[in-house]
């Protein structure tokens, strides 16, 4: 959660809407003071993607968006690079009347390949150090991510592409990256729930069986796999 606010901060967003549920509403609010964040509690018994997404646009509702403003839209695993200033980025889109932007996952790992645990120091990126395609290449999920859009635009609930507006023209060239800080400790645990409640789309399910089958809970990912398209 640190890492998360910290990056964000650093990129000058002008506020931070974070979603939490009611169990961990008050740790979440301790962690967030002294930051521009605002916390909302939730309730819900099944968090699927539906729900996300309507929690998602309730939040942009009761914090005062207008519609043309713009947002990032993005899960707390995920830490987004711009090829410049994000304050350049948007003056430039808005000069273009440009309605989104997406870019690509690139998948962390710590560098023993394991699911390690994320410790406060130090940063997070060098706490997993290691760059791959591990969504797409391994596990054929969709590796697009819309990076920031208008309000009044919709996004599918993966966050993965708009319903109603164009994003392919870019601003400044450059890679536009989503780092992906997924593979942590307890990540096993929290597939075999959410798989177990049912609360998610059967592609999802694929793709985490094929994870389930890929990663050794002893050793960990192999880096020498192919399959997960180290970068070097």
């Amino acid at each position: 959660m640190q890492h998360f606010i910290e990056h964000y901060t650093g990129l000058g967003v002008d506020a931070i809407l974070l979603a939490a549920h009611e169990t961990v509403y008050p740790d979440v609010l301790q962690c967030a003071s002294g930051y521009p964040v605002n916390v909302f509690p939730f309730q819900c018994n099944r968090f699927d993607c539906l729900q996300k997404h309507a929690i998602e646009k309730e939040l942009v509702k009761q914090f005062g968006v207008c519609p043309d403003d713009y947002v990032i839209y993005c899960d707390i695993d995920e830490f987004q690079e711009y090829p410049a200033p994000l304050t350049e980025i948007v003056r430039i889109m808005d000069e273009r009347g440009l309605w989104a932007l997406r870019g690509y996952f690139i998948d962390r790992l710590a560098a023993d390949g394991r699911l390690a645990t994320i410790r406060p120091e130090p940063n997070i990126f060098s706490q997993f150090p290691v760059r791959c395609r591990l969504s797409r290449n391994l596990l054929h999920a969709w590796d697009q991510k819309i990076m920031l859009c208008r309000s009044r635009f919709d996004l599918d609930s993966g966050h993965h592409d708009t319903h109603n507006a164009q994003r392919d023209e870019v601003p400044i060239a450059g890679e536009y990256i989503v780092h992906h800080f997924k593979w942590t400790q307890g990540l096993v645990e929290r597939i075999r729930e959410r798989i177990a409640t049912g609360a998610v789309a059967s592609k999802y399910i694929e793709e985490c069986e094929i994870f389930l089958k890929s990663y050794d809970c002893k050793r960990g990912f192999d880096l020498s796999d192919g399959r997960l398209g180290i970068l070097r």
